[in-house]
């Protein structure tokens, strides 16, 4: 197990890959964002520099966007653009209020 302590957090690497019936069961939440999945069928945000970096992961799980691309746009193909320093709120409740569990599959996430 490797840990980073600093002034503002605590990292612990897992040296193995986790299922994601492992993951979930460390904690004890209602919602789990998942940084970097692209191999699940789940609901996915993609983070982004650039017009140019969203659509090589674009795909009908793809619910929203957010990253530095937030300065300079709102929407993409549809899809709401969250810069999320700014805007925690709204995208907590993009995410609780969104149907796109349902629509992607919630067996995915029991």
């Amino acid at each position: 197990m490797v840990a980073g302590y600093d002034l503002h957090s605590t990292d612990v690497l897992i040296q193995h890959r986790m299922d994601l019936e492992e993951l979930i069961a460390l904690y004890n939440v209602d919602y789990m964002l998942l940084e970097g999945v692209i191999d699940l069928d789940v609901p996915r945000i993609i983070a982004s520099k650039s017009l140019e970096g969203i659509d090589p992961f674009l795909d009908k799980n793809t619910i929203a966007v957010s990253g530095v691309i937030a300065e300079e746009i709102k929407e993409f193909k549809g899809l709401p653009v969250f810069n999320v320093l700014r805007e925690t709120e709204e995208l907590l409740d993009f995410i609780v209020n969104s149907k796109a569990i349902e629509e992607i599959g919630r067996e995915n996430f029991s």
